[in-house]
């Protein structure tokens, strides 16, 4: 699977990252960005995050004006939203799958391809299959190892 490919195309991806940890009668304890649990009572917000609803099974929370569900003991949720020439305004919620990890089917210079998405990656990386396919002469770039 392809390492995260956003220094690619001009755009500069925010993520918000959520996940419920407890439940209350009209409160839910938030996980948000990998800070400190946060008890919120619904209608509650905090950053760019709304608490909208609260049910024995989970949590709706408003994420950039977009409504997600979290169940109690699920996987978090993340929210991208993304600022460039063509995707601004534009927001993807991803959520992680059972092993914790996000992962999207996206373009590159018009060649389809996977991303393995690291918010808290420091590098980017592609195999040389990847790079050709999308056009982009890998060879003049730094070579380097990923797993």
């Amino acid at each position: 699977m392809l390492a995260c490919i956003l220094c690619a195309v001009p755009i500069t991806v925010l993520a918000t990252d959520v996940a419920l940890m407890g439940l209350f009668p009209g409160k839910a304890v938030l996980v948000i960005d990998g800070g400190a649990p946060k008890t919120m009572s619904v209608g509650q917000v905090q950053g760019n995050v709304k608490l909208v609803d609260v049910d024995r099974e989970g949590a709706t929370v408003e994420i950039d004006g977009k409504k997600n569900r979290l169940a109690l003991g699920g996987q978090p949720i993340m929210a991208f939203e993304s600022h460039g020439d063509e995707a601004n305004g534009q927001t993807v919620n991803l959520t992680a799958d059972a092993r914790g990890h996000f992962s999207t089917v996206g373009t590159i210079n018009g060649a389809t391809v996977n991303f393995f998405v690291d918010t808290g990656a420091s590098d980017v990386a592609m195999g040389p299959s990847t790079a050709r396919l999308a056009g982009i002469d890998y060879r003049n770039g730094e070579s380097g190892y990923a797993s």
